[in-house]
């Protein structure tokens, strides 16, 4: 277990997840890292280090009315 109440999933499951509720993002990793990119070629393109700083990137990205 990761910190205080935190869960880890295995890497697997974790971009399984990612994918099913991204699905206009195409998911890849280079180096450890990871990079959502959208289906559709447009911009931002999302980098982290792990798929929940993405997915937190993304929805905060919506959020502002991207």
């Amino acid at each position: 277990m990761g910190a205080a109440g935190a869960v880890s999933a295995p890497p697997e499951l974790a971009a399984r997840l990612f994918t099913a509720l991204f699905t206009d993002y195409d998911l890849i990793a280079v180096d450890g890292a990871s990079i959502a990119i959208p289906k559709d070629g447009s911009i931002p393109v999302f980098t982290g280090s792990t798929l929940s700083e993405i997915a937190l990137q993304i929805a905060t990205y919506r959020e502002a009315g991207g």
